[in-house]
């Protein structure tokens, strides 16, 4: 079977969401825009439910989906990443009143967070973060950064809490390295 050995646990991932949150809401403090979290789907769940529960007032969160593809059924990032999303009107009318909080279970390459921010910026939206659990600097081919990340990680491949291989083990509660068949 794949599935290689557990990496982070559910108690170990619960940690590392309250310092995220803990984070985020010390920097909007200081802010004077309104948040909107937009949850990078598929992969931003179960993270984003997760953290936004845990933000103070989480009847007041702003949230937009984004639907984000550049993996496919492999283990590589394709480079060419699709978004798909549905802008409400009252964030397109005004975008400088507003500071996009993207939510995504890991940065590897960089490149959906890279594409997610150009599309945003040609909107008008100058204020974005990305919020990871898991930051994947070795992979890095985009000059960008998650503003806040629960972890840093090896050059792995990982599933479990939303990482999948196309949509297999994202449900799993914990973390786990994904050891391809041998040939």
């Amino acid at each position: 079977m794949p599935l290689g050995p557990m990496v982070y646990s559910k108690c170990q991932i619960g940690i590392m969401l309250e310092e995220i949150a803990r984070k985020i809401q010390q920097d909007l403090r200081h802010c004077r825009r309104r948040p909107v979290f937009t949850i990078v789907l598929y992969g931003g769940v179960p993270f984003a439910p997760d953290l936004l529960r845990l933000m103070q007032h989480p009847e007041n969160i702003e949230v937009l989906y984004i639907h984000a593809a550049s993996y496919g059924e492999g283990t590589e990032s394709s480079g060419h990443v699709k978004l798909h999303y549905n802008l409400p009107d009252h964030l397109r009318r005004d975008p400088d009143n507003w500071r996009l909080l993207h939510l995504d279970e890991i940065m590897d390459t960089g490149g959906t967070a890279h594409r997610i921010i150009e599309e945003f910026e040609s909107l008008g939206f100058l204020d974005q973060r990305f919020a990871v659990l898991f930051d994947k600097r070795v992979k890095r081919r985009h000059s960008v950064e998650a503003n806040y990340a629960g972890a840093i990680v090896p050059d792995r491949f990982f599933v479990g809490y939303g990482m999948g291989l196309g949509d297999r083990f994202r449900m799993l509660p914990d973390v786990h390295t994904y050891l391809p068949d041998e040939p």
